[in-house]
Protein backbone atom coordinates (compact mmCIF):
# COMPACT_ATOMS: atom_id res chain seq x y z
CA UNK A 1 0.00 0.00 0.00
CA UNK A 2 1.41 3.49 -0.87
CA UNK A 3 2.82 5.79 2.02
CA UNK A 4 0.45 8.73 3.50
CA UNK A 5 -2.32 6.64 3.51
CA UNK A 6 -4.06 7.70 6.76
CA UNK A 7 -8.16 8.51 6.86
CA UNK A 8 -8.83 5.67 4.87
CA UNK A 9 -10.67 2.35 6.28
CA UNK A 10 -10.07 -0.84 5.72
CA UNK A 11 -13.75 -0.71 3.56
CA UNK A 12 -11.80 0.88 0.69
CA UNK A 13 -10.69 -0.97 -2.17
CA UNK A 14 -7.49 -0.07 -4.20
CA UNK A 15 -6.66 -0.75 -7.81
CA UNK A 16 -3.84 -0.02 -10.15
CA UNK A 17 -4.38 1.85 -12.69
CA UNK A 18 -2.33 1.92 -16.41
CA UNK A 19 -0.91 5.63 -15.80
CA UNK A 20 -0.17 5.34 -12.28
CA UNK A 21 -1.87 5.89 -8.56
CA UNK A 22 -5.21 4.33 -7.39
CA UNK A 23 -8.88 3.32 -8.07
CA UNK A 24 -9.94 3.29 -4.11
CA UNK A 25 -13.91 2.46 -4.28
CA UNK A 26 -16.03 2.17 -1.71
CA UNK A 27 -19.63 1.02 -1.47
CA UNK A 28 -22.75 2.67 0.05
CA UNK A 29 -24.72 0.10 0.98
CA UNK A 30 -27.83 2.47 2.04
CA UNK A 31 -28.59 4.44 -1.55
CA UNK A 32 -27.42 1.55 -4.02
CA UNK A 33 -23.98 3.89 -4.57
CA UNK A 34 -20.51 4.08 -4.78
CA UNK A 35 -17.86 6.42 -4.12
CA UNK A 36 -15.13 6.74 -6.81
CA UNK A 37 -11.91 9.00 -5.81
CA UNK A 38 -8.65 8.23 -7.35
CA UNK A 39 -4.85 8.06 -5.37
CA UNK A 40 -1.59 8.90 -6.78
CA UNK A 41 1.19 7.95 -5.13
CA UNK A 42 2.18 11.37 -4.21
CA UNK A 43 -0.81 10.93 -1.50
CA UNK A 44 -3.56 13.57 -2.39
CA UNK A 45 -6.84 11.47 -2.82
CA UNK A 46 -8.88 13.58 -5.85
CA UNK A 47 -12.45 12.61 -6.92
CA UNK A 48 -13.45 12.95 -10.30
CA UNK A 49 -15.49 16.65 -10.98
CA UNK A 50 -18.95 16.81 -12.38
CA UNK A 51 -19.46 13.20 -10.01
CA UNK A 52 -21.85 13.69 -7.27
CA UNK A 53 -20.45 10.93 -4.36
CA UNK A 54 -22.00 8.63 -3.58
CA UNK A 55 -22.58 8.12 -7.27
CA UNK A 56 -25.55 5.55 -8.15
CA UNK A 57 -25.13 2.52 -9.21
CA UNK A 58 -26.65 -0.20 -10.93
CA UNK A 59 -27.78 -3.60 -8.31
CA UNK A 60 -24.32 -5.30 -9.47
CA UNK A 61 -21.88 -2.16 -8.77
CA UNK A 62 -20.93 -2.70 -12.30
CA UNK A 63 -17.81 -0.69 -13.48
CA UNK A 64 -14.59 -1.06 -15.00
CA UNK A 65 -11.37 1.09 -16.69
CA UNK A 66 -10.47 0.92 -20.22
CA UNK A 67 -6.71 0.89 -21.16
CA UNK A 68 -6.68 4.52 -21.92
CA UNK A 69 -7.78 5.04 -18.34
CA UNK A 70 -11.27 5.82 -18.92
CA UNK A 71 -13.88 4.44 -16.27
CA UNK A 72 -17.13 3.63 -17.08
CA UNK A 73 -19.30 3.23 -14.21
CA UNK A 74 -23.21 1.14 -14.79
CA UNK A 75 -26.32 3.43 -14.01
CA UNK A 76 -29.55 2.22 -12.59
CA UNK A 77 -31.44 0.57 -15.51
CA UNK A 78 -35.04 1.88 -16.05
CA UNK A 79 -37.64 0.78 -18.90
CA UNK A 80 -35.26 -1.94 -20.12
CA UNK A 81 -32.68 0.73 -20.98
CA UNK A 82 -29.39 1.50 -19.22
CA UNK A 83 -26.63 4.36 -19.37
CA UNK A 84 -22.88 4.95 -18.34
CA UNK A 85 -21.05 7.41 -16.49
CA UNK A 86 -17.58 8.10 -18.54
CA UNK A 87 -15.04 9.56 -16.82
CA UNK A 88 -11.66 10.52 -18.35
CA UNK A 89 -9.90 9.57 -14.91
CA UNK A 90 -6.60 12.12 -14.51
CA UNK A 91 -3.53 10.36 -15.79
CA UNK A 92 -0.47 10.44 -13.21
CA UNK A 93 2.32 9.81 -15.96
CA UNK A 94 2.51 9.53 -19.89
CA UNK A 95 4.68 6.64 -19.30
CA UNK A 96 3.36 3.74 -21.78
CA UNK A 97 5.29 3.97 -24.79
CA UNK A 98 2.36 1.33 -26.12
CA UNK A 99 2.44 -1.03 -23.52
CA UNK A 100 0.13 0.39 -21.72
CA UNK A 101 1.92 -0.46 -18.70
CA UNK A 102 3.60 2.70 -16.97
CA UNK A 103 5.88 0.11 -14.78
CA UNK A 104 7.79 -0.86 -18.40
CA UNK A 105 10.22 1.62 -19.47
CA UNK A 106 11.72 -0.76 -22.66
CA UNK A 107 11.68 -4.32 -24.04
CA UNK A 108 13.72 -6.48 -26.30
CA UNK A 109 12.51 -7.25 -29.20
CA UNK A 110 10.89 -3.73 -29.38
CA UNK A 111 7.10 -3.10 -30.31
CA UNK A 112 6.32 -3.67 -34.23
CA UNK A 113 10.49 -4.35 -34.89
CA UNK A 114 11.75 -7.10 -36.78
CA UNK A 115 14.15 -9.75 -35.84
CA UNK A 116 15.96 -12.53 -36.58
CA UNK A 117 14.71 -16.66 -35.52
CA UNK A 118 17.69 -17.26 -33.70
CA UNK A 119 17.50 -15.11 -30.70
CA UNK A 120 17.70 -16.66 -27.10
CA UNK A 121 15.99 -14.51 -24.97
CA UNK A 122 13.35 -11.66 -24.74
CA UNK A 123 13.96 -8.76 -22.09
CA UNK A 124 11.85 -6.11 -20.18
CA UNK A 125 13.28 -3.38 -18.57
CA UNK A 126 10.75 -1.62 -15.60
CA UNK A 127 11.74 1.90 -14.35
CA UNK A 128 12.11 0.70 -10.43
CA UNK A 129 13.38 -3.41 -9.18
CA UNK A 130 10.82 -5.88 -9.17
CA UNK A 131 11.07 -9.47 -7.89
CA UNK A 132 9.94 -12.58 -9.88
CA UNK A 133 6.45 -13.57 -8.85
CA UNK A 134 6.01 -16.73 -6.99
CA UNK A 135 2.61 -17.26 -7.72
CA UNK A 136 1.31 -19.80 -10.27
CA UNK A 137 -0.98 -17.29 -12.17
CA UNK A 138 2.68 -15.14 -12.87
CA UNK A 139 3.88 -16.03 -16.46
CA UNK A 140 4.57 -14.77 -19.59
CA UNK A 141 3.15 -16.35 -22.97
CA UNK A 142 4.17 -15.61 -26.48
CA UNK A 143 1.87 -16.30 -29.17
CA UNK A 144 1.91 -16.61 -33.26
CA UNK A 145 -1.58 -14.97 -35.07
CA UNK A 146 -2.05 -16.45 -38.28
CA UNK A 147 -4.89 -14.07 -40.05
CA UNK A 148 -7.71 -14.18 -36.98
CA UNK A 149 -5.81 -17.68 -35.56
CA UNK A 150 -3.69 -17.14 -32.85
CA UNK A 151 -1.23 -19.96 -31.58
CA UNK A 152 0.42 -20.53 -28.21
CA UNK A 153 3.91 -20.84 -28.55
CA UNK A 154 5.50 -20.61 -25.17
CA UNK A 155 4.50 -20.10 -21.66
CA UNK A 156 6.75 -19.16 -19.25
CA UNK A 157 6.49 -18.83 -15.28
CA UNK A 158 8.31 -16.14 -13.81
CA UNK A 159 10.16 -18.63 -11.22
CA UNK A 160 11.59 -19.84 -14.80
CA UNK A 161 13.32 -16.18 -15.72
CA UNK A 162 16.20 -14.30 -14.46
CA UNK A 163 16.31 -11.05 -13.12
CA UNK A 164 19.26 -8.80 -14.23
CA UNK A 165 20.74 -5.07 -14.06
CA UNK A 166 19.82 -4.73 -10.22
CA UNK A 167 16.37 -5.98 -10.41
CA UNK A 168 15.42 -3.74 -13.36
CA UNK A 169 15.79 -6.32 -15.90
CA UNK A 170 13.61 -9.56 -16.42
CA UNK A 171 15.19 -11.98 -19.07
CA UNK A 172 13.35 -14.89 -20.53
CA UNK A 173 15.10 -17.73 -22.00
CA UNK A 174 13.41 -18.36 -25.75
CA UNK A 175 13.06 -21.98 -26.54
CA UNK A 176 14.53 -23.33 -29.79
CA UNK A 177 10.87 -24.36 -30.96
CA UNK A 178 9.42 -20.91 -30.10
CA UNK A 179 10.51 -19.33 -33.37
CA UNK A 180 11.90 -22.62 -35.09
CA UNK A 181 10.32 -21.33 -38.62
CA UNK A 182 11.00 -17.76 -39.74
CA UNK A 183 8.59 -15.93 -40.72
CA UNK A 184 5.46 -14.90 -39.02
CA UNK A 185 4.10 -12.36 -36.77
CA UNK A 186 4.40 -12.61 -32.89
CA UNK A 187 3.07 -11.09 -29.44
CA UNK A 188 4.18 -11.28 -25.99
CA UNK A 189 1.63 -11.22 -23.34
CA UNK A 190 2.83 -10.63 -19.81
CA UNK A 191 0.20 -11.73 -16.99
CA UNK A 192 -0.66 -9.79 -14.42
CA UNK A 193 1.26 -10.26 -10.93
CA UNK A 194 4.41 -11.53 -13.21
CA UNK A 195 6.32 -9.21 -11.31
CA UNK A 196 6.11 -7.44 -7.53
CA UNK A 197 6.95 -4.31 -6.76
CA UNK A 198 10.16 -4.94 -4.70
CA UNK A 199 10.26 -2.34 -2.06
CA UNK A 200 5.92 -2.72 -1.44
CA UNK A 201 5.34 -6.47 -3.00
CA UNK A 202 2.93 -5.41 -4.56
CA UNK A 203 1.74 -7.44 -7.77
CA UNK A 204 2.10 -4.71 -10.92
CA UNK A 205 -0.05 -5.22 -13.96
CA UNK A 206 1.03 -6.92 -16.62
CA UNK A 207 0.75 -6.18 -20.88
CA UNK A 208 -2.05 -7.52 -23.13
CA UNK A 209 -2.67 -9.34 -26.42
CA UNK A 210 -1.55 -7.57 -28.82
CA UNK A 211 0.32 -4.61 -27.71
CA UNK A 212 4.35 -5.95 -27.68
CA UNK A 213 3.79 -7.63 -31.19
CA UNK A 214 6.80 -8.09 -33.50
CA UNK A 215 8.00 -9.59 -36.67
CA UNK A 216 10.13 -12.84 -37.16
CA UNK A 217 12.27 -12.12 -40.28
CA UNK A 218 11.49 -14.42 -43.17
CA UNK A 219 14.92 -16.46 -44.37
CA UNK A 220 13.36 -18.96 -46.32
CA UNK A 221 14.95 -21.91 -44.70
CA UNK A 222 15.63 -25.01 -46.51
CA UNK A 223 15.48 -28.64 -45.53
CA UNK A 224 16.42 -32.00 -46.34
CA UNK A 225 14.58 -34.29 -47.50
CA UNK A 226 13.21 -37.14 -45.85
CA UNK A 227 10.51 -40.09 -46.30
CA UNK A 228 7.31 -40.65 -44.59
CA UNK A 229 7.43 -42.51 -40.97
CA UNK A 230 4.97 -43.35 -38.16
CA UNK A 231 5.83 -42.96 -34.62
CA UNK A 232 3.59 -43.72 -31.40
CA UNK A 233 2.51 -41.36 -28.60
CA UNK A 234 1.30 -42.45 -25.16
CA UNK A 235 -1.73 -41.07 -23.66
CA UNK A 236 -1.56 -40.06 -19.86
CA UNK A 237 -3.75 -42.26 -17.52
CA UNK A 238 -6.01 -39.40 -17.44
CA UNK A 239 -6.25 -38.89 -21.20
CA UNK A 240 -6.70 -42.29 -21.52
CA UNK A 241 -9.70 -42.69 -18.76
CA UNK A 242 -11.34 -39.71 -21.05
CA UNK A 243 -10.73 -41.25 -24.55
CA UNK A 244 -12.33 -44.28 -23.05
CA UNK A 245 -15.44 -43.01 -22.08
CA UNK A 246 -16.15 -41.45 -25.25
CA UNK A 247 -18.62 -42.57 -27.93
CA UNK A 248 -16.38 -43.84 -31.21
CA UNK A 249 -17.69 -40.03 -32.87
CA UNK A 250 -16.67 -37.99 -30.10
CA UNK A 251 -13.03 -40.34 -29.93
CA UNK A 252 -12.82 -39.52 -33.81
CA UNK A 253 -13.10 -35.61 -32.34
CA UNK A 254 -11.24 -35.49 -29.97
CA UNK A 255 -7.47 -37.19 -31.90
CA UNK A 256 -8.84 -34.65 -34.90
CA UNK A 257 -8.65 -31.94 -32.61
CA UNK A 258 -5.35 -33.53 -30.91
CA UNK A 259 -3.76 -33.34 -34.41
CA UNK A 260 -5.24 -29.74 -35.24
CA UNK A 261 -3.39 -28.86 -32.42
CA UNK A 262 0.24 -31.04 -32.64
CA UNK A 263 0.24 -29.58 -36.20
CA UNK A 264 0.05 -25.93 -35.24
CA UNK A 265 2.94 -26.62 -32.49
CA UNK A 266 5.07 -27.88 -34.88
CA UNK A 267 4.15 -25.49 -37.55
CA UNK A 268 3.37 -28.00 -40.28
CA UNK A 269 0.13 -28.21 -42.44
CA UNK A 270 -2.68 -30.39 -41.11
CA UNK A 271 -3.00 -33.09 -44.08
CA UNK A 272 0.82 -34.11 -43.07
CA UNK A 273 -0.67 -35.47 -39.95
CA UNK A 274 -3.08 -38.84 -39.85
CA UNK A 275 -3.44 -41.33 -37.15
CA UNK A 276 -3.87 -45.25 -37.36
CA UNK A 277 -7.08 -46.04 -36.78
CA UNK A 278 -6.67 -48.34 -33.66
CA UNK A 279 -5.32 -48.28 -30.28
CA UNK A 280 -3.96 -50.56 -27.81
CA UNK A 281 -2.66 -50.50 -24.24
CA UNK A 282 0.71 -50.26 -23.88
CA UNK A 283 2.20 -53.37 -22.63
CA UNK A 284 4.21 -51.22 -19.69
CA UNK A 285 1.50 -49.74 -18.70
CA UNK A 286 -0.57 -52.91 -18.38
CA UNK A 287 1.90 -54.19 -16.08
CA UNK A 288 2.00 -51.37 -13.38
CA UNK A 289 -1.79 -51.57 -13.74
CA UNK A 290 -1.94 -48.23 -14.50
CA UNK A 291 -3.56 -48.27 -18.01
CA UNK A 292 -2.53 -45.86 -20.81
CA UNK A 293 -3.36 -45.53 -24.72
CA UNK A 294 -0.94 -45.84 -27.35
CA UNK A 295 -1.79 -44.08 -30.13
CA UNK A 296 0.01 -44.61 -33.90
CA UNK A 297 0.57 -41.36 -36.05
CA UNK A 298 1.88 -40.68 -39.51
CA UNK A 299 4.02 -38.01 -40.51
CA UNK A 300 3.98 -37.52 -44.12
CA UNK A 301 7.23 -36.45 -46.08
CA UNK A 302 7.09 -32.94 -48.08
CA UNK A 303 8.43 -32.01 -51.40
CA UNK A 304 8.73 -28.38 -50.00
CA UNK A 305 12.09 -27.59 -49.52
CA UNK A 306 11.01 -24.53 -48.08
CA UNK A 307 8.81 -26.93 -45.19
CA UNK A 308 10.08 -28.56 -42.39
CA UNK A 309 11.10 -32.55 -43.82
CA UNK A 310 10.00 -35.42 -41.32
CA UNK A 311 13.06 -35.54 -39.15
CA UNK A 312 12.94 -31.76 -38.16
CA UNK A 313 8.83 -32.54 -36.98
CA UNK A 314 10.31 -35.68 -35.08
CA UNK A 315 12.86 -33.33 -33.23
CA UNK A 316 10.68 -30.44 -32.53
CA UNK A 317 7.99 -32.67 -31.21
CA UNK A 318 10.49 -34.78 -28.70
CA UNK A 319 12.37 -31.14 -27.69
CA UNK A 320 8.60 -29.66 -26.99
CA UNK A 321 7.70 -32.98 -24.99
CA UNK A 322 10.80 -32.20 -22.89
CA UNK A 323 10.10 -29.06 -21.93
CA UNK A 324 6.12 -29.94 -21.87
CA UNK A 325 5.00 -27.07 -18.98
CA UNK A 326 6.35 -24.27 -21.51
CA UNK A 327 5.61 -25.74 -24.72
CA UNK A 328 2.25 -26.01 -26.38
CA UNK A 329 2.42 -29.64 -25.69
CA UNK A 330 1.58 -29.16 -22.52
CA UNK A 331 -2.11 -27.42 -23.07
CA UNK A 332 -5.60 -28.09 -24.08
CA UNK A 333 -5.83 -31.46 -26.03
CA UNK A 334 -2.06 -32.17 -26.02
CA UNK A 335 -1.50 -32.34 -22.37
CA UNK A 336 -2.90 -35.98 -22.79
CA UNK A 337 -0.25 -36.87 -24.32
CA UNK A 338 2.78 -38.66 -22.02
CA UNK A 339 5.66 -36.70 -22.04
CA UNK A 340 7.64 -39.32 -19.95
CA UNK A 341 7.06 -41.58 -22.89
CA UNK A 342 7.40 -38.95 -25.78
CA UNK A 343 7.68 -39.56 -29.58
CA UNK A 344 8.66 -42.98 -30.34
CA UNK A 345 9.65 -43.20 -34.24
CA UNK A 346 8.75 -47.01 -36.10
CA UNK A 347 11.53 -48.77 -35.38
CA UNK A 348 14.54 -49.98 -37.58
CA UNK A 349 14.24 -53.71 -37.44
CA UNK A 350 17.78 -53.23 -38.92
CA UNK A 351 19.23 -51.18 -36.51
CA UNK A 352 17.48 -52.77 -33.32
CA UNK A 353 17.36 -55.92 -34.00
CA UNK A 354 20.30 -56.83 -36.49
CA UNK A 355 22.20 -58.90 -33.45
CA UNK A 356 19.49 -61.19 -33.13
CA UNK A 357 19.10 -61.40 -36.95
CA UNK A 358 22.44 -62.30 -37.68
CA UNK A 359 22.65 -64.81 -34.83
CA UNK A 360 19.57 -66.42 -36.62
CA UNK A 361 21.44 -66.50 -40.02
CA UNK A 362 24.44 -68.02 -38.03
CA UNK A 363 22.32 -70.47 -36.73
CA UNK A 364 20.66 -71.45 -40.12
CA UNK A 365 24.31 -71.35 -41.64
CA UNK A 366 25.58 -73.83 -39.44
CA UNK A 367 22.24 -75.88 -39.88
CA UNK A 368 22.98 -75.77 -44.10
CA UNK A 369 26.73 -77.25 -43.04
CA UNK A 370 25.62 -79.40 -40.68
CA UNK A 371 22.93 -80.77 -43.80
CA UNK A 372 25.79 -81.10 -46.26
CA UNK A 373 28.45 -82.81 -43.72
CA UNK A 374 25.55 -85.70 -42.87
CA UNK A 375 25.03 -85.45 -46.92
CA UNK A 376 28.83 -86.24 -47.16
CA UNK A 377 28.45 -89.23 -44.64
CA UNK A 378 25.61 -90.79 -45.72
CA UNK A 379 23.68 -89.57 -49.16
CA UNK A 380 20.87 -92.22 -48.08
CA UNK A 381 19.67 -90.52 -45.06
CA UNK A 382 17.03 -88.25 -44.35
CA UNK A 383 19.19 -85.37 -43.44
CA UNK A 384 16.55 -82.53 -44.17
CA UNK A 385 15.04 -83.89 -40.90
CA UNK A 386 17.77 -81.16 -39.31
CA UNK A 387 16.04 -78.58 -40.94
CA UNK A 388 12.87 -79.87 -39.94
CA UNK A 389 14.22 -80.78 -36.07
CA UNK A 390 15.28 -76.66 -36.19
CA UNK A 391 11.74 -75.83 -37.37
CA UNK A 392 9.80 -77.31 -34.42
CA UNK A 393 12.45 -76.05 -32.04
CA UNK A 394 12.19 -72.39 -33.62
CA UNK A 395 8.28 -72.56 -33.39
CA UNK A 396 7.93 -73.64 -29.90
CA UNK A 397 10.42 -70.67 -28.63
CA UNK A 398 9.23 -68.29 -30.64
CA UNK A 399 5.84 -69.21 -29.66
CA UNK A 400 7.07 -69.05 -25.76
CA UNK A 401 8.45 -65.79 -26.35
CA UNK A 402 5.09 -64.52 -27.98
CA UNK A 403 3.06 -65.94 -25.02
CA UNK A 404 5.21 -64.27 -22.04
CA UNK A 405 5.57 -60.97 -23.89
CA UNK A 406 3.47 -60.17 -25.82
CA UNK A 407 -0.25 -62.05 -26.06
CA UNK A 408 -1.11 -59.71 -23.09
CA UNK A 409 -1.25 -56.39 -25.86
CA UNK A 410 -3.96 -58.02 -26.84
CA UNK A 411 -6.47 -59.00 -24.05
CA UNK A 412 -8.99 -61.20 -26.47
CA UNK A 413 -6.10 -63.13 -27.57
CA UNK A 414 -4.75 -63.84 -23.93
CA UNK A 415 -6.90 -66.75 -23.36
CA UNK A 416 -6.75 -68.38 -26.67
CA UNK A 417 -2.87 -68.51 -26.98
CA UNK A 418 -2.75 -70.28 -23.82
CA UNK A 419 -4.95 -72.51 -25.02
CA UNK A 420 -3.58 -73.88 -28.41
CA UNK A 421 -0.25 -73.95 -26.88
CA UNK A 422 -1.28 -76.11 -24.19
CA UNK A 423 -3.42 -78.59 -25.57
CA UNK A 424 -1.19 -78.85 -28.30
CA UNK A 425 1.89 -79.91 -26.10
CA UNK A 426 -0.37 -81.68 -23.93
CA UNK A 427 -1.61 -84.23 -26.84
CA UNK A 428 1.92 -84.45 -28.21
CA UNK A 429 3.44 -85.12 -25.04
CA UNK A 430 0.69 -88.07 -24.13
CA UNK A 431 0.76 -89.28 -27.59
CA UNK A 432 4.78 -89.88 -27.61
CA UNK A 433 4.74 -91.49 -24.47
CA UNK A 434 2.38 -94.19 -25.50
CA UNK A 435 3.77 -94.29 -29.00
CA UNK A 436 7.27 -95.37 -26.85
CA UNK A 437 5.56 -97.17 -24.16
CA UNK A 438 3.58 -99.49 -26.67
CA UNK A 439 6.65 -99.51 -29.74
CA UNK A 440 8.89 -101.18 -26.91
CA UNK A 441 6.98 -103.86 -26.77
CA UNK A 442 8.48 -105.20 -29.93
CA UNK A 443 12.13 -106.95 -29.53
CA UNK A 444 13.50 -104.75 -31.95
CA UNK A 445 12.56 -101.35 -31.27
CA UNK A 446 13.40 -102.32 -27.38
CA UNK A 447 16.68 -103.63 -28.05
CA UNK A 448 18.13 -100.44 -29.91
CA UNK A 449 15.47 -98.14 -26.99
CA UNK A 450 18.25 -99.93 -24.48
CA UNK A 451 21.79 -98.96 -26.15
CA UNK A 452 20.19 -95.44 -26.91
CA UNK A 453 17.94 -94.83 -23.66
CA UNK A 454 18.97 -91.37 -22.63
CA UNK A 455 18.87 -90.35 -26.36
CA UNK A 456 15.37 -91.74 -27.07
CA UNK A 457 14.10 -89.76 -23.63
CA UNK A 458 15.35 -86.51 -24.73
CA UNK A 459 13.32 -86.97 -27.71
CA UNK A 460 10.02 -88.43 -26.87
CA UNK A 461 10.08 -85.74 -24.26
CA UNK A 462 10.98 -82.80 -27.33
CA UNK A 463 8.02 -84.76 -29.33
CA UNK A 464 5.81 -82.61 -26.82
CA UNK A 465 6.35 -79.63 -29.56
CA UNK A 466 5.72 -82.05 -32.24
CA UNK A 467 5.15 -85.71 -32.62
CA UNK A 468 6.80 -85.44 -36.05
CA UNK A 469 10.12 -85.20 -34.13
CA UNK A 470 9.46 -89.14 -33.55
CA UNK A 471 9.58 -89.67 -37.07
CA UNK A 472 13.56 -88.25 -37.29
CA UNK A 473 14.71 -91.31 -34.64
CA UNK A 474 14.47 -93.61 -38.12
CA UNK A 475 16.29 -90.84 -40.35
CA UNK A 476 19.38 -92.23 -40.75
CA UNK A 477 20.97 -88.68 -40.23
CA UNK A 478 24.71 -89.13 -41.21
CA UNK A 479 24.45 -92.77 -40.91
CA UNK A 480 24.15 -92.39 -37.19
CA UNK A 481 22.73 -95.41 -35.23
CA UNK A 482 21.24 -93.45 -33.06
CA UNK A 483 18.39 -92.34 -36.00
CA UNK A 484 17.81 -95.27 -37.15
CA UNK A 485 15.41 -96.35 -34.53
CA UNK A 486 13.07 -99.84 -35.79
CA UNK A 487 10.14 -97.87 -35.61
CA UNK A 488 6.92 -100.39 -37.21
CA UNK A 489 4.59 -99.51 -39.74
CA UNK A 490 2.08 -98.53 -37.31
CA UNK A 491 4.14 -96.30 -35.45
CA UNK A 492 4.18 -94.19 -39.19
CA UNK A 493 0.84 -93.98 -39.19
CA UNK A 494 0.19 -93.07 -35.60
CA UNK A 495 2.82 -90.34 -36.21
CA UNK A 496 1.17 -89.24 -39.57
CA UNK A 497 -2.33 -88.64 -38.00
CA UNK A 498 -0.78 -87.04 -34.86
CA UNK A 499 0.69 -84.53 -36.94
CA UNK A 500 -2.55 -83.97 -39.08
CA UNK A 501 -4.44 -83.47 -35.37
CA UNK A 502 -2.12 -80.36 -34.93
CA UNK A 503 -3.17 -79.22 -38.14
CA UNK A 504 -6.21 -78.32 -36.51
CA UNK A 505 -5.34 -77.92 -32.39
CA UNK A 506 -1.90 -75.85 -33.30
CA UNK A 507 -0.56 -74.78 -36.61
CA UNK A 508 -4.06 -73.36 -37.96
CA UNK A 509 -5.19 -71.29 -34.55
CA UNK A 510 -1.91 -70.13 -33.68
CA UNK A 511 -1.57 -68.89 -37.22
CA UNK A 512 -5.10 -67.01 -36.77
CA UNK A 513 -4.19 -65.47 -33.68
CA UNK A 514 -1.12 -63.76 -35.25
CA UNK A 515 -3.41 -62.69 -38.07
CA UNK A 516 -5.38 -61.16 -35.51
CA UNK A 517 -2.68 -59.74 -33.25
CA UNK A 518 -1.00 -57.98 -36.30
CA UNK A 519 -4.41 -56.20 -37.04
CA UNK A 520 -4.86 -55.09 -33.43
CA UNK A 521 -2.01 -53.98 -32.39
CA UNK A 522 -0.30 -50.89 -33.43
CA UNK A 523 3.06 -51.33 -32.60
CA UNK A 524 5.02 -55.06 -33.91
CA UNK A 525 8.27 -55.88 -32.87
CA UNK A 526 10.52 -58.46 -33.71
CA UNK A 527 8.87 -61.32 -32.06
CA UNK A 528 5.36 -61.32 -32.97
CA UNK A 529 7.47 -61.36 -36.42
CA UNK A 530 8.95 -64.38 -35.95
CA UNK A 531 6.19 -66.08 -34.05
CA UNK A 532 3.94 -65.09 -37.56
CA UNK A 533 6.70 -66.50 -39.85
CA UNK A 534 7.24 -69.82 -38.08
CA UNK A 535 3.64 -70.69 -37.95
CA UNK A 536 3.04 -69.38 -41.37
CA UNK A 537 5.95 -71.68 -42.87
CA UNK A 538 5.01 -74.51 -40.46
CA UNK A 539 1.51 -74.52 -41.69
CA UNK A 540 2.55 -74.42 -45.61
CA UNK A 541 4.90 -77.49 -44.80
CA UNK A 542 2.36 -79.17 -42.96
CA UNK A 543 -0.60 -78.71 -45.46
CA UNK A 544 1.85 -79.38 -48.45
CA UNK A 545 3.03 -82.90 -46.85
CA UNK A 546 0.13 -84.15 -45.80
CA UNK A 547 -1.35 -83.64 -49.62
CA UNK A 548 1.54 -85.04 -51.24
CA UNK A 549 1.64 -87.85 -48.84
CA UNK A 550 -2.66 -88.47 -49.84
CA UNK A 551 -1.22 -88.02 -53.74
CA UNK A 552 0.72 -90.89 -52.86
CA UNK A 553 -1.62 -92.73 -51.36
CA UNK A 554 -4.23 -92.36 -54.59
CA UNK A 555 -1.27 -93.23 -56.78
CA UNK A 556 -0.05 -96.76 -55.12
CA UNK A 557 -3.85 -97.70 -54.21
CA UNK A 558 -4.14 -97.67 -57.83
CA UNK A 559 -1.05 -99.45 -58.75
CA UNK A 560 -1.34 -101.77 -55.86
CA UNK A 561 -4.47 -103.66 -55.03
CA UNK A 562 -3.26 -103.79 -51.53
CA UNK A 563 -5.16 -104.20 -47.88
CA UNK A 564 -6.35 -101.10 -46.07
CA UNK A 565 -3.29 -101.31 -43.64
CA UNK A 566 -0.84 -102.51 -46.50
CA UNK A 567 -2.22 -99.17 -48.15
CA UNK A 568 -1.38 -97.04 -44.81
CA UNK A 569 2.19 -98.63 -44.27
CA UNK A 570 3.27 -97.78 -48.19
CA UNK A 571 1.72 -94.42 -47.26
CA UNK A 572 3.82 -93.84 -44.57
CA UNK A 573 7.55 -95.61 -46.08
CA UNK A 574 6.41 -93.20 -49.08
CA UNK A 575 6.92 -90.33 -47.35
CA UNK A 576 9.87 -90.79 -45.42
Amino acid sequence: MPPNNTGLTSTWIFESLLFGGYLITKRDGVIDGMYFCVYPESGNITCPSGLEQPVKINSNYAYTVLPNNTLLIAQIEYNNTWRLHVIDLPKQTERGNGYFNTNIKSTYPEIHSSINSDITNISIDFYKPVTLSSDVDGKILIYQKIGQKIILRQKTFATQCKLDNDDTRVIIDILNSTFSKSGGIYFVKIENNFVKDRNYREPLLGVKENNWSFTIEDKKMTYTFTSSTTGLFRLTEKGTEYCEGLSDDKQNKFFDELLDELADAVQILRNRLSKYKNYQIDPNSNKSKQKKFLISIKIEETKNEYEKDVDTVIKDISYMMSNNNQTPIGNHQLAYLDSNYGFNPAPDYWQEYKFKLLGILLILIALIVLFILASIREKKGQNIAIFKFALFIFDFIADILFLTNNADDVRELYIPSIIFFTIPIVFNTIFAFLIIIKENKKSEFSHWFMENSKFASIFTILAGVDVEILGILESNIAGFKVFQAPLSDSVRKKIFWGAFSNLFIEDIPQLIIQICYRISVITYEIIPILSLTSSSINLIINIVGRLYQAIIYVRKRRLQPLSIIERDDELIKDTK
